[in-house]
Parts: structure tokens; sequence; C-alpha cells
């Protein structure tokens, strides 16, 4: 018996989820995000971001064809409870229009990303909701000597176990795609984690790279529906 895919249009409707999302205009605040959701949006694809606040306490922007809404703006709303009001926000504006793909940068989106089959959506992750950058600081400081060695490798196996148990193997599990910034973190993600490398995408933060590679990564991560 044949399986049945659901129908994925050529334009699609995508929600970026994190915590910190720079005002568009703020020449310091201009990062890789911004590039990422204007390259989105000029494909053609609609974007919406879910962050938390912004320098100018605006609730919502919209600019560039991206909408974004700030859900820390609100009275009495505390960080704590952002992956609570991204999971609710999400699903009021699913509800309207249903999303495609969901990217989170972080780990905000797990709540809807535990019910992403149910949702019919693609979730997708920077490698930045993993804790994984723990290791590469134990990394930095080792001593090239056989007892400094020795206890990287020690302090390295403690905190990949510490981390991954705690929460990095629950976010994996839900991740149809992760986005790296580097080979070794693709690398890292495949034989320690055992995350599969056909859903693990190397990109180069700080490029417009949406305009660039944007069309050799789609496909993949499309046909994971």
């Amino acid at each position: 018996m044949s399986i049945i895919r659901p129908y994925v249009p050529d334009k699609l409707n995508v929600c970026l989820i994190t915590k910190k999302f720079p005002y568009p205009g703020r020449g310091s605040d201009e990062n890789y995000l911004w590039p990422v959701a204007r390259g989105l949006a000029k494909q053609g694809h609609e974007v919406t971001v879910l962050s938390w606040q912004n320098p100018r306490g605006k609730a919502e922007i919209q600019t560039d064809h991206v909408r974004a809404f700030f859900l820390g703006e609100r009275k009495g709303a505390t960080l704590r409870q952002f992956p609570q009001l991204a999971y609710r926000k999400f699903l009021d504006l699913h509800t309207s229009k249903p999303f495609h793909i969901v990217h989170s940068l972080d780990e905000s989106g797990f709540l809807i990303a535990r019910e992403r089959r149910r949702l019919k959506i693609i979730m997708a992750y920077d490698v930045s909701a993993t804790q994984m950058a723990q290791l590469f600081s134990i990394f930095g400081m080792a001593k090239e000597t056989i007892s400094g060695l020795l206890t990287t490798a020690v302090a390295v196996s403690y905190k990949f176990l510490t981390t991954y148990y705690g929460g990095d193997r629950a976010i994996l599990k839900t991740a149809d795609g992760v986005f790296v910034a580097t080979p070794q973190q693709k690398i890292v993600l495949e034989r320690y984690y055992m995350y599969p490398d056909l859903k693990t995408f190397v990109v180069p933060y700080g490029l417009d790279y949406f305009e660039t590679v944007l069309r050799e990564i789609s496909e993949p991560l499309r046909q994971t529906f």
C-alpha cells in the first residue's frame, strides 16, 4: 500500500521562533536572523516570527513582508512563560492559516514540536537549541598534555551525558531537521548524538544564505512531510 503524503505548496507558510529577534533598523542588532526572514519572504514565502521583546516595546511589527509578534510585551509576562506563550500564539495562528514549517532557533519551540504529527508541520531547529556549545567550550579549554587530555575526555563525557539525557535527546527526537553552523557540529551530531546525517544542514551564519542555498536545502527538508 502506497503512502500518501500531504500536499506541500511551492510557497510555504513559515514560523520562526526565538527568544531574541533583533528589531529592524537597529544596526548593531542586525544579524543573520533578518536575512533569514527577508530571504524567505523575498522568495514568496509567508514568514511569521514569535519572539520575546524588542527595545521599542511593540507587541507586533510588520516590515519587509515579515510579521513579528513579541509576546513578552504583554503586561505581567515572564521569560519563563515564553515557550507556553509561543505555543498558544502558534495554535491561534495555525488554526486560521496552517503553517508548513516551524524553525525554532532555540529550545522554545519544543512544546509545538511534540505535536508536529497532529499539527502536520515540519519541525526544524538550530543547533543552538541543544547544549552542544558546552561541549565545544570544554574542548577549547583542553591542554595538550596526557593528564589534560584525560581530564578533558572525562569532562566531555560527563557533560554530554547530562545534557543529552537532560534535554537534548528529547529535542532531537522531535526534529525533522537541524541547522548547524560548521561541519564539526554536523559530525558531533552524527557520531555522538546519533542524529541522521541527511537531516543535518550546514549553514554558515552571518551570510545572507537564504539567497544562495535555500533551494539546495529546502527539498530534502520538504520530503520529510
